[in-house]
């Protein structure tokens, strides 16, 4: 449900530190509301938006409208304001206080509890049409949570940590099978297992380690969900052994390196130069120049 629909109060460990108080003098000196503290929202017609929201305040800062208010609306069934399961064990006890008191009985309590803040679950993020309730540890790392927190960042539940399987009908016909963690369930979540377990139809229950077992059953008891204990750290892979390459240096080599590498030039011999013979002076006189054909080679 959101919107006009969505519940008048509810209470919750803030997630964040962003969220101004509305009491007037926390608005003036725009004192905002530390992570983890309780806060009281209301869902307020805004009118510049046009929309509902909750409008929040220091658990400190609610009014004795708001207490009384909560009485008229849910009398001693504590469990059915919006939010109350979810709050640490001494902040329901200062709500349930306050509630029959008519005001904040205590105004230094804080509720601080930063591991408690969660980003608040809008009401129709609910599976409400769950068919069935199983519980089981999971064998991979491969399902992501449905929890709306988990969701909206991806998380997925790694191996070895307690679920819980909500089965829903996909086209009115086909199971289809959704997780979360175990210490993501709510309070509505508890309540459809707890009937399944009542009816023996909650399966996975017999098959967990003892640990496991009694997170279940005590969160069965208490209506609200018990922590499980935390998966066993896997162990560090080791290292594959890679062979050792010879680095090769693809750099160019400088000049004096070339040279170094490279074999001395063989040096060119000359060859000597072979005296010239001179010619032998011949006494005979030249012989006369050849004739022509047909010359006559006689003198007049």
């Amino acid at each position: 449900m959101e919107g006009a629909n969505a519940p008048k109060y509810r209470f919750e460990h803030s997630p964040n530190d962003k969220a101004g108080c509305q009491q007037a003098a926390c608005k003036r000196a725009e004192a905002k509301i530390p992570k983890g503290d309780l806060r009281i929202g209301t869902n307020t017609w805004l009118e510049g938006a046009e929309k509902y929201a909750f409008l929040w305040r220091h658990w400190h800062c609610a009014t004795y409208h708001q207490m009384r208010s909560l009485k008229e609306l849910f009398g001693e069934k504590f469990d059915e304001i919006p939010g109350y399961s979810n709050v640490s064990d001494e902040s329901q006890e200062q709500i349930r206080l306050s509630i029959e008191a008519g005001y904040v009985v205590d105004k230094q309590f804080t509720g601080s509890r930063p591991d408690l803040a969660k980003y608040y679950t809008p009401y129709n993020a609910e599976i409400t049409n769950a068919v069935g309730y199983k519980v089981d540890i999971a064998t991979r790392g491969t399902a992501g949570c449905r929890d709306p927190g988990c969701k909206d960042k991806g998380i997925k539940i790694l191996k070895g940590e307690l679920r819980l399987g909500i089965a829903t009908l996909w086209d009115g016909e086909y199971e289809a099978w959704v997780y979360k963690h175990w210490k993501c369930i709510t309070k509505y979540d508890i309540d459809g297992a707890k009937e399944r377990f009542e009816q023996d139809s909650f399966d996975g229950l017999s098959d967990l380690p003892e640990e496991h077992k009694e997170v279940v059953l005590d969160s069965f008891e208490q209506g609200k969900a018990i922590n499980p204990p935390a998966p066993p750290t896997p162990p560090a892979k080791k290292p594959k052994s890679k062979a050792r390459k010879r680095k090769v240096d693809l750099s160019e080599p400088s000049e004096e390196e070339t040279e170094e590498a490279l074999p001395p030039k063989k040096k060119r011999v000359r060859k000597a130069k072979e005296p010239s013979v001179e010619p032998e002076p011949n006494d005979e006189p030249d012989s006369p120049a050849i004739m022509a054909e047909g010359q006559d080679d006689s003198y007049e």
